[in-house]
């Protein structure tokens, strides 16, 4: 009788136990989707930034040609298109000023990175279809800005350096701005959004797992004494009964 309740209760002990294990090692590997899953937000938040900057870089050397007549700002605004359209390597640690220190002549020795279009970049990292569509439309209203800058470039090239100015800080280039931008602004908190709500998904399956992973604790240690209470007991009365 005693040692089959020994027996029931041991079972339950290690029962509870292998199931607190399992649920332990689900944490874990729901750690690990949770951190890819951070990982991935948080690049495509530098991807969709990097289409913002690159607009900004496209306006800032348009301008900076047009100020100046300097054709090498000319080319640098080539260029920001060829490696945004994945034309030409990517230099390492693009989004690391890499104009600034460029410009000013101290970016030193910087290696190449992958010949790849930003929107293939951002598929590579498992945006969404609106996300994708959307930063597509922004791409477009960037393309049509780029006319403009092509008109403010042919004002420079014939020596009308006040009208390409005019083009360039005009009210149709500010309107074409703006369509660029909200785009980027509506994906990067719709991205927000979604990443504020899985964290909060986990850290609630998280706090319920934690719980039950405690509970089952307990009651495998609650079983184990009970199954050493019910084994000595056995024991005493098997030397009464050997007596």
């Amino acid at each position: 009788m005693f040692n089959r309740i020994n027996l029931v209760f041991w079972i339950l002990s290690i029962c509870s136990s292998i199931v607190a294990l399992y649920l332990l090692l689900g944490i874990e590997n729901r750690q690990k989707v949770t951190r890819a899953s951070y990982l991935s937000y948080v690049q495509i938040i530098k991807l969709s930034d990097e289409l913002r900057q690159s607009s900004d870089d496209l306006t800032r050397f348009a301008r900076a040609y047009a100020a100046t007549g300097d054709g090498r700002y000319k080319i640098r605004s080539q260029t920001v298109l060829d490696i945004r359209n994945g034309r030409i390597p990517r230099p390492q640690r693009y989004e690391k000023a890499y104009w600034d220190l460029e410009i000013a002549g101290e970016l030193g020795t910087v290696g190449e990175g992958e010949a790849k279009s930003l929107r293939d970049r951002l598929i590579e990292n498992d945006l969404d279809a609106y996300s994708i569509r959307k930063l597509g439309d922004s791409k477009l209203m960037s393309e049509r800005l780029a006319t403009i800058e092509a008109d403010a470039f042919r004002a420079v090239r014939q020596g009308d350096f006040e009208g390409a100015l005019n083009l360039l800080y005009g009210k149709e280039y500010h309107r074409f701005k703006s369509r660029i931008m909200k785009p980027i602004i509506s994906v990067q908190e719709r991205i927000e959004a979604n990443g504020k709500r899985r964290l909060e998904n986990y850290e609630k399956k998280y706090r319920k797992t934690r719980t039950i992973i405690i509970a089952l604790t307990l009651t495998s240690i609650i079983f184990g004494l009970l199954a050493g209470f019910y084994s000595k007991d056995s024991l005493n009365i098997s030397s009464e009964q050997s007596a």
